[in-house]
């Protein structure tokens, strides 16, 4: 009733109210990741709503729906720190391709910073993640444009970081 009329404070408050008398804690942090995210879209309330989804991260740190909300508002407001913990438990949790875009994410946001060492982490990171994909079938610019991307941040070409891959990875 209340999405239909577009009452999105009360329906906030349902939510939370059902949320307290969930059952299970599961269904409990998903209702309260749909109140967040009616703070965040429909009230404009990114503070409340980066609240709820830090509360049900602190609970269950696999929750995909506030991990990506949260994100999306670190992003936002320019919490690089708060987006690169996000990003860190992400790439802990994946594996492949999906790994690897989002250390590269991580090496980005350092790198755009001004800070020295954390540029240099940056470049760490990124020489990192070439050297865990050593096969030649796994060092594959792809359609993430990985080589334009690593070229940038550490300033070597492709070829040459590729050929260091390869080369650590027979030692």
């Amino acid at each position: 009733i209340y999405r239909k009329a577009q009452q999105w404070p009360e329906l906030g408050m349902v939510l939370t109210t059902r949320a307290d008398a969930a059952a299970s804690p599961g269904l409990a942090r998903d209702l309260r990741c749909e109140a967040a995210e009616i703070l965040e879209v429909q009230l404009a309330d990114t503070g409340r709503a980066r609240d709820l989804y830090e509360g049900i991260l602190r609970e269950d740190p696999g929750h995909a729906r506030a991990s990506e909300a949260l994100a999306r508002i670190y992003e936002r407001t320019n919490d690089h720190e708060g987006l690169v913990k996000i990003l860190e438990r992400r790439a802990d949790a994946e594996r492949g391709e999906d790994r690897l875009r989002t250390m590269c994410r991580i090496a980005e946001i350092f790198e755009g910073t001004n800070e020295i060492q954390r540029i240099i982490i940056a470049r760490e990171l990124l020489r990192d993640v070439v050297l865990w994909h050593r096969t030649e079938d796994d060092i594959n610019p792809g359609s993430e444009n990985l080589a334009n991307r690593a070229e940038r941040i550490l300033g070597v070409p492709w070829e040459r970081i590729v050929e260091r891959a390869r080369k650590a990875g027979r030692r």
